[in-house]
């Protein structure tokens, strides 16, 4: 997810993500490059090259699947946000639980932050 030019990625092997900014040319080539998620991919080879890793990947919003509501009187359900998931090309994956960072950390994770 980008956040005014900061990007995640999440280790294929490793209880690990990454913080990073996307450069000028990544940014512009994610908001206006006739290639969807092309500035991620940018991203994704940069910093892996930097940190000499090959296992990085960025994970970005595929779709938002937005479900009818079968009620006018209640709160209709949730929308669900598809992922692209990292272990197969094509696919999509979906939030199943959810942690603080305290606790990520408390099972072993790690968070490396890159500023530039």
């Amino acid at each position: 997810m980008v956040t005014c030019g900061w990007e995640s990625l999440t280790s294929m092997t490793a209880n690990e993500v990454v913080i990073a900014q996307l450069n000028k040319y990544e940014f512009d080539t994610e908001l206006h490059g006739p290639d969807r998620h092309e500035g991620y991919r940018l991203f994704q080879k940069r910093i892996n090259s930097h940190m000499h890793r090959t296992d990085l990947r960025s994970v970005w919003i595929e779709h938002i699947e937005r479900k009818k509501n079968p009620s006018r009187f209640f709160p209709g359900p949730p929308p669900v946000t598809h992922y692209r998931d990292i272990f197969s090309a094509g696919s999509s994956a979906v939030e199943v639980s959810r942690m603080s960072l305290e606790a990520f950390e408390a099972t072993g994770g790690k968070v490396v932050v890159i500023e530039s």
